[in-house]
Parts: C-alpha cells; structure tokens; sequence
C-alpha cells in the first residue's frame, strides 16, 4: 500500500501523523474513531438506564461486565474469523450488529433484556478488533507501521475520554434513550467508511478456527516475554477496572447533588491519565525494560488510586482519583510494543483475539467482583482494596525479569 501523498521510500517519519497519508490507514483509523466512540458513549448511557431502573449496583456493574465477556470463549472464535474471511467485510458486519443491537435498546424495559443486548452487540467487538488490528500492517508501509500502531492506541484513549464526556452530555441532556439512538448512528457511519476500504478484501489463512486458536495459544504460552506481557494486562487492568464500571455508583453515592453530567466527567478521567502516562512511559528498548515499565506505571496509579479512593476527595478532587487508575492502564503502550514485534503475522488476528480475550475476561470477572464489593462497603473503598493485587503483582514485575533472571529479549 503506497500513501497518497507520500514518498514512502523516505526516510523513518518524524511524527505520528505520517501515518495519516496512507488512504486505508485514515479510513481505518477514522471507523476507530466513530466506532470506539458509540461504543463507550453508549456504556454511560446503559449504566445510567439500568440504574435508574433497578437501583442496583450489581446490575450497574454488570454493564461493563456484559461488554466484556464475549471475549471470553467466543470471542477467540469470533475473533479468528479476521484471519479467515476478508478483514473488510468482518468489520463492516460487526459495526452493522452494533448499530442494531444499540438501536433496539430504546425499544425494551427489563435489565435483562438490556444487559442481553449489549452482550450481542459486544460479541461484534472482537471481531471488528482483531480485524482492525491485523489490517492496519496492510494499510501502511512496514516503517509506517509502529508509528500507525501508537497513533491508534493514543486514539483508543482519547477516544475514552470524548466517549465518556460524549455520552455523559447526552444523557444529561437528551436522556439514556435517545443517547443510544445516536450511539447506534456511530455505528452505522463506521460501517459506511469501512466500504471503501480497497485492502482486506480477501482472507489470509485456511487453517480451521480450532487449529488457529491452538497455535496462538502456544505462541503466547512458549514466550516468557508474551507469558508476562500477557499476564501483567490482564492481573492488573482487571484490577483497575472495578473503578470504572462503578463510575456512576461512586457519584450517586459521594456526589449526589452534581447530577449525571459528573458521571462523564469522572469516567473520563481515567483515560486522561492513561493519555498523560502513555506520552511519558517508556515505548522503546530491550524488552524486558518495557515490561519492567509495565510494571511501574502500575505501581504508580495504583498507590495513588488507593490513598485517594480511601480519604473519598470532596467534589471534582474526585476526578484525581479515577485519573489515577487511568495511570494504571497505560501499562499497555511497553507491553503491547513486545507483544507486537513478537507475534507471528500470519495469525495476528487470532493471537490478538485470544490476548485480549484474556485482557477483558479478566476485566469482566473484575466487573462483577467489585460490584459485589461495592454493595458491601461502598464504591470508593471497594475500588481502592482491589488495587492492592494490581500493586502486588507489579511488584514483582518489576523485581524479577520474564523466564527468570538469566533472561534477556
């Protein structure tokens, strides 16, 4: 793929925007963009519903859970078919299910019903994920390609923060039920996008779903490096996000008189942090220096997240709290820069799928577990005692090195 208005036989680019002069990495990155953005819009909208609905925490909670579980199971599965069927035309169905299953939202009542729907429309996240993911090396030249990688997770982030600010002002001003209106219309312009796409139009492997996940699984199981990568997103980030999937039980609880625009607010918050950690974590080097960065910024949100959610701050000082725990989530930028360079191309989509599999299983399970401690002693204090394993685990980390200490990438 050759850039429109780019020589791309110059030397190394200089800025992350280079990425921006292939065509099919802008359509790629601009459906990122409207689909990443409906998708967390519509996580405030939903746990705002379910909420008001039945006033439970638990349910509340189960909202972040519900959009996180496919990638257990059936999400490798799902996620496996970007390696087998034209990548194109995987993401463009899978923003075509979202758009639907967002839309029929506004037209059912019981939670079940709700938490039913959002979990259809997630089942469509792992494939339109790993098929992005595997398609961005097809969209760019081979030096474009790190620059369009960190581009992309810088986006994922800033597009947390507008998603969450996004879906807080509708809800605040429009209501639950016509933010999801919109959040489906997100949807349904990333699929447009996504029609012009003239890379991805054919499949990459032959190999049956069931022999694809295997060889990911060894892949990621016979590397200490990716053993560790793998281990350290998923111990930690499912820590973390028991903040987040209480964000609007936490202003209910401890802001009651700042209303639902504070919801946005706060939950956007957490990617902030992640922004500002990512600009300044460590992005190159050896390996075992970028796990040990991993570990770091975890140590970091996490002491901070803690000393914060357990004095409650007055307010919007509420806000350093939750960007805190965004800290803890830049933990990805080091880890995902090993895994990148670590993975097989001819099954990107499919060890991708099965790594975050693991990332938002655990993510999931987190959910639910703090939801249950929240009911218990509140959601500020619940938040901060679940990142104490986040802390443990860091530590060691950042102590012992990947395949023990002999070891070296």
């Amino acid at each position: 793929m050759t850039p429109d208005d780019a020589d791309h036989t110059s030397a190394r680019p200089q800025t992350l925007f280079r990425a921006l002069a292939f065509r099919d990495f802008r359509i790629v990155w601009s459906a990122q963009i409207l689909s990443e953005l409906g998708d967390w819009a519509a996580r405030v909208a939903l746990a705002v519903l379910v909420y008001d609905r039945t006033h439970s925490k638990v349910l509340t909670a189960a909202v972040t859970a519900a959009g996180l579980l496919p990638w257990v199971g059936i999400g490798q599965a799902l996620a496996a078919l970007g390696d087998r069927l034209p990548r194109r035309n995987v993401m463009v169905v899978a923003d075509l299910v979202r758009a639907v299953a967002f839309f029929a939202m506004t037209s059912v009542r019981p939670a079940w019903a709700l938490l039913t729907l959002a979990f259809v429309a997630a089942c469509a996240t792992p494939p339109f994920e790993a098929a992005r993911a595997a398609a961005i090396p097809e969209a760019v030249s081979e030096e474009g390609y790190g620059d369009a990688l960190t581009l992309s997770n810088i986006t994922y982030q800033a597009v947390l923060v507008l998603g969450y600010l996004f879906g807080g002002g509708l809800v605040a001003v429009l209501g639950p039920k016509t933010a999801l209106t919109v959040n489906a219309g997100t949807f349904a312009a990333s699929a447009a996008l996504l029609t012009m796409l003239s890379v991805g139009r054919v499949g990459r492997s032959a190999e049956g779903i069931r022999a694809s996940l295997g060889a990911a699984f060894r892949t990621i199981f016979s590397d200490p490096y990716l053993r560790r990568a793998a281990a350290i997103a998923t111990i930690c980030s499912s820590c973390a996000i028991v903040g987040e999937a209480l964000v609007a039980v936490y202003v209910r609880e401890n802001l009651p008189a700042a209303g639902d625009g504070a919801i946005g607010i706060l939950a956007a918050s957490i990617p902030a942090g992640t922004i500002t950690a990512s600009l300044l974590v460590r992005r190159r080097g050896e390996h075992a220096d970028l796990l040990r960065a991993s570990a770091l910024v975890v140590i970091l949100g996490s002491v901070g997240g803690i000393i914060w959610f357990l004095i409650t701050p007055p307010n919007y000082w509420a806000a350093a709290a939750f960007f805190s725990i965004g800290i803890t989530f830049a933990l990805t930028i080091p880890a995902y820069a090993v895994i990148g360079t670590r993975l097989p191309e001819e099954s990107r989509a499919t060890t991708f799928g099965l790594l975050q599999g693991m990332l938002l299983g655990g993510q999931a399970l987190g959910s639910i577990a703090g939801g249950g401690l929240a009911v218990a002693v509140g959601a500020g204090p619940a938040t901060a005692f679940a990142l104490f394993p986040a802390l443990g685990y860091a530590l060691y980390a950042f102590v012992v090195p990947p395949g023990g200490r002999a070891a070296r990438a």
